[in-house]
């Protein structure tokens, strides 16, 4: 049963009650953001031509004191799968340290996780799809924990 309508199942849906027509992720909880910064293959680190996507969630959280995200990082099936799921939570924590470090949002309202190759935007069969594929996503998970 989907009680809310939005894809998952009430047994795993973490954030029941997601409203109509909101993009949630693979646990129900809504997508505040997917945060197009494109990782060179095999790096974590955030180009400053990034800053202004991050400054705009860093924004967002300071409006609403309430708010907390979680910052899923992901990476393309290039790679052991082990390796990529480390590097997905570089590449998540490399968004929360900018956030804290240079935005100043306390570090008690982000969580970090990395799902490595799991759960790609697109098949990984071209070059293009596989930077796709090398995201991070911002999570609203203030009613969920």
């Amino acid at each position: 049963k989907d009680s809310d309508g939005d894809g998952i199942i009430d047994s795993l849906d973490k954030c029941p009650n997601t409203p109509k027509k909101v993009l949630v992720n693979h646990y129900g909880c809504p997508i505040i953001t997917t945060l197009r910064i494109n990782f060179d293959f095999n790096k974590a680190d955030i180009k400053k031509i990034y800053y202004t996507k991050i400054e705009k969630i860093a924004k967002a959280m300071k409006n609403n004191p309430k708010l907390k995200i979680e910052i899923d990082g992901y990476t393309d099936n290039i790679g052991d799968e082990k390796y990529n799921l480390k590097l997905s939570l570089k590449r998540a924590q490399a968004v929360k340290d900018i956030l804290v470090n240079k935005y100043g949002i306390n570090p008690k309202r982000i969580f970090v996780k990395g799902f490595g190759e799991k759960y790609p935007l697109l098949p990984n069969t071209t070059p293009t799809n596989r930077a796709l594929n090398r995201r991070v996503e911002i999570i609203d998970i203030t009613n969920s924990i």
